[in-house]
């Protein structure tokens, strides 16, 4: 049987090994998760460990009858605002989630220092 416990600074060791491959994981102890949770089996060893953080999501509505260089103008100028803003806030990062736009994912990659993340999400590292 498993079991969530209270997350206790003395289990960061153990929590560190297990988020070891998590690129997302660079501080547990960072004000924006509001949720930690170790999960431990029948012997109390801690066997899992999962966590809720607040993200940002960057999001932009643009007139489509812009011209292409206007859009990119736009754009460039709210993620440079709400990136500065974003930070001050505490965020490390903001997600674009894309949906059937391959150009405009090529625009946040190539022009906006997004990275793929392997998997439907682009992340820009703050």
């Amino acid at each position: 049987m498993f079991r969530i416990i209270k997350y206790h600074k003395s289990y960061e060791g153990r929590i560190k090994e297990l988020l070891k491959d998590d690129i997302n994981a660079k501080d547990i102890h960072n004000p924006l998760i509001l949720v930690r949770g170790p999960v431990v089996n029948d012997k109390g060893e801690i066997i899992a460990f999962g966590y809720i953080k607040i993200i940002g999501e960057a999001a932009i509505a643009l007139d489509k009858k812009l011209d292409r260089n206007s859009r990119a103008e736009i754009i460039d100028m709210f993620c440079r605002v709400g990136s500065n803003v974003a930070r001050k806030k505490g965020l490390d990062e903001l997600d674009a989630f894309i949906r059937c736009n391959k150009k405009f994912a090529n625009f946040l990659l190539k022009r906006l220092d997004f990275v793929e993340t392997g998997a439907d999400v682009l992340v820009r590292r703050l």
